[in-house]
């Protein structure tokens, strides 16, 4: 008869509150096939005691005694590539949840979070995948939405007074020869116009111009 083995996942704890290492590790060891391989208050331990029990997974709390948690995050991935890294935060910042992923990690939870859910993040990132919780994915979402509108705000300025003539008119309806009549210009010259527009605001049609034109208040129709 062929034996079934099951692969125990090897976690580390990183947080300088031992109260909050005790209770994750009394919540992971008693889940089967999760082992808690280690612990350590501080970044400068970290580095050096992740090395020596060479763990699957860490849970890194995001403000250390000694640290940055997203910056020893960085280091340890420099150090070992295929690891899986767990941020834990007690306060969420739109641009703290960005600025983890930018630095490799594969979770993001608030120490608030269920129980149920610190599990799901480590098997999911176990398994390959990402996992934010319900607050830092609306975080990500609210700070690329802000710099989608800063992006476009910066495009906007680049336009020169006779291309946002021509935009306004285009939001409003107007087609390509009354607007050359209204402005008293050649056809073509409001069709190089239109196209200067497209590029410098990244937008490739008509109603794209004019959705962008109503949320820069070029026009308000």
């Amino acid at each position: 008869m062929n034996s079934i083995t099951t692969e125990t996942r090897k976690i580390f704890l990183v947080d300088d509150h031992k109260m909050v290492r005790d209770g994750l590790r009394s919540l992971i060891q008693q889940q089967p096939g999760m082992e808690v391989v280690g612990e350590a208050d501080g970044a400068v331990g970290a580095l050096e005691e992740v090395q020596r029990a060479t763990p699957d997974i860490v849970l890194v709390d995001v403000n250390l005694g000694d640290g940055d948690g997203i910056e020893l995050s960085r280091q340890l991935l420099a150090l070992q590539p295929k690891l899986k890294i767990v941020i834990l935060s007690g306060m969420l910042d739109d641009s703290l949840v960005q600025s983890a992923l930018k630095a490799g990690a594969h979770g993001f939870l608030l120490k608030t979070n269920a129980a149920r859910e610190v599990m799901d993040a480590i098997e999911s990132v176990a398994a390959g995948r990402s996992h934010l919780c319900r607050h830092a994915s609306e975080a990500l979402v609210r700070n690329y939405k802000a710099k989608t509108t800063q992006e476009a705000a910066a495009c906007t300025l680049r336009v020169t007074q006779r291309e946002r003539e021509v935009w306004k008119l285009t939001a409003e309806g107007f087609r390509m020869k009354e607007i050359a009549s209204l402005l008293g210009i050649e056809v073509k010259t409001v069709e190089t116009h239109r196209a200067h527009l497209m590029k410098k605001l990244q937008c490739n049609s008509t109603a794209g111009l004019t959705r962008l034109a109503i949320k820069q208040g070029v026009c308000t129709i």
